[in-house]
């Protein structure tokens, strides 16, 4: 992938901004990541990276990414059913919604549960 004018103002804007440059490269299009806070990312895929040293610091990663993706999922599933128990006026449908919304918020709880012992 060739890198354009544009792509080093970017780079350049980054270290203006802060952001440092890593010796990493972006498996994508070898350009060096860039690190700005705590996020490691490529300036040009914009793609997000977490660099690890060991396989246990891989593992640590995955799962957190994990548990992060399944509360994403439980959230969405609390704000749809939400929705549907505002729609809706049967007696016996929102009791079978809003015992969903129990088994999501226990779900909900056991992730934030676990996030928080890993912090």
């Amino acid at each position: 992938m060739a890198i354009r004018d544009a792509d080093f103002k970017r780079m350049a804007e980054l270290l203006k901004l802060g952001a440092s440059m890593l010796s990493e490269s972006c498996p994508e299009c070898k350009v060096p990541l860039f690190k700005l806070k705590n996020d490691v990312f490529c300036p040009l895929c914009n793609r997000k990276f977490i660099l690890v040293k060991s396989d246990e610091e891989l593992s640590r990663a995955a799962t957190d990414l994990s548990l992060r993706s399944l509360e994403k999922i439980a959230v969405s599933k609390l704000e749809e059913l939400g929705d549907l128990v505002s729609a809706t006026t049967n007696p016996d449908k929102q009791f079978e919604l809003v015992s969903l919304i129990s088994m999501w918020l226990d779900v909900l709880g056991k992730l934030r549960n676990l996030t928080s012992k890993k912090e």
